[in-house]
């Protein structure tokens, strides 16, 4: 699934049982050990991501790790950055460690769910609940990794392509990095545009909505159409997960804005996800 020689992002939602031994949430195989492996470290009580230096018995393992709370719902990030040569470790969003790795190899086995191989050997079964696992051909940034472990994919309308890459156009004002593909963030189809989101909830029997902000970045004098928590601000409600949006107020023609969303379940707000932009068309 991945080429662990490059730059890649694995992501899921765990809950370890509180009497799991060390249990692998993911891993994709090499020959002898798995090139790539998330998992509740027992000795510790840590979850850690890590990348064997070599596909060979011995157990040696750059590796980012964490402290773990069993029996929690918990999102777990691992990223891989070719270029800066590091694992990273996020914990619901959160940065909590980074090592070097300095030594890829091509690990060519399958992509696996619930264990990794370690010694030619199938290993650490995963004991409790995995959800929702997921896969990306790159190094996540710290505010997509925030954002995307409280499931904000947020955009709205209708995307631009990114240059060189059509199979990555997304929704409206998110992208991808202005600074990698030089382009802006694309004009909305009204003046009136809808903000989308994308929420999950841990607990698939649970209500949960989105709010959200909008900002005029043009301008920085003018005040919010929308502000989170505030009138107007809140979605609808879906149960479990699903797509919700509010429209925004008339925003002045030409004029570039910001917006960024949060989820919420009536107890608690996720973080605020990263930051996008568009402008509104002319007239």
């Amino acid at each position: 699934m991945i080429d662990t020689r490059r730059s890649f992002t694995v992501s899921a939602w765990a809950k370890v049982d509180v009497d799991a031994g060390t249990s692998v949430v993911l891993a994709q195989d090499g020959q002898i050990i798995s090139g790539m492996m998330l998992w509740f470290d027992k000795p510790d009580s840590t979850w850690r991501f890590g990348m064997p230096k070599t596909d060979s018995p011995t157990w040696n393992v750059d590796q980012a790790r964490a402290p773990a709370t069993v029996g929690v719902w918990t999102r777990l990030t691992g990223t891989y950055d070719a270029a800066a040569e590091t694992v990273t470790l996020y914990v619901d969003g959160e940065k909590k460690g980074t090592a070097t790795h300095t030594a890829p190899w091509a690990a060519a086995g399958p992509f696996v769910v619930g264990r990794d191989k370690v010694n030619g050997v199938n290993n650490a079964y995963f004991k409790g609940s995995v959800q929702r696992v997921e896969a990306f051909d790159y190094a996540m940034r710290d505010a997509q990794a925030s954002s995307h472990a409280r499931t904000m994919t947020a955009p709205t309308g209708k995307g631009t392509a990114m240059k060189d890459a059509p199979y990555v156009s997304l929704s409206q004002g998110c992208h991808g990095p202005v600074e990698q593909f030089q382009l802006d963030f694309g004009t909305a189809t009204s003046l009136t545009p809808t903000l989308k989101s994308y929420v999950v909830h841990p607990d698939p029997s649970r209500q949960i909505w989105a709010e959200f902000s909008i900002w005029d970045t043009t301008d920085p004098s003018r005040p919010q159409p929308i502000v989170l928590g505030g009138s107007g601000s809140a979605s609808g409600k879906v149960t479990g997960r699903g797509a919700v949006s509010v429209t925004a107020p008339q925003l002045v023609p030409g004029h570039s804005y910001g917006w960024r969303v949060r989820a919420n379940d009536g107890t608690t707000t996720s973080p605020v996800s990263a930051d996008c932009h568009f402008t509104a068309p002319a007239s």
